[in-house]
């Protein structure tokens, strides 16, 4: 699966900061040169998911702020499980199509 990151390098830590319209927001210690923080978010995410590194990494976007990353055999159950919340909307409710 591939989800949609927001990433903020050189931060004062590692650390998820949550979801934002669909995007995941990540800080990063290490800087935007030479792919440094590709590798952090690839890293932090693993660590996170308690997943091998080698199941993730980033596809599009390298050097950027904006970045999609590539989780291998990982589904949208998995992500909700994992980290929730994805698809909240600003006021906190159910996007509507998700009500029954």
């Amino acid at each position: 699966m591939r989800i949609p990151i927001l990433v903020s390098p050189m931060a004062s830590g590692d650390e998820l900061v949550g979801w934002q319209d669909g995007v995941l927001k990540i800080r990063v210690v290490a800087s935007d040169q030479n792919g440094a923080d590709d590798r952090a978010v690839e890293s932090l995410l693993a660590d996170v998911l308690g997943i091998d590194a080698s199941r993730v990494r980033v596809v599009l976007g390298r050097g950027a702020r904006r970045k999609w990353v590539e989780i291998d055999d990982y589904d949208e159950l998995d992500l909700e499980r994992e980290l929730p919340g994805r698809w909240a909307s600003a006021d906190g409710d159910e996007p509507a199509d998700a009500k029954s």
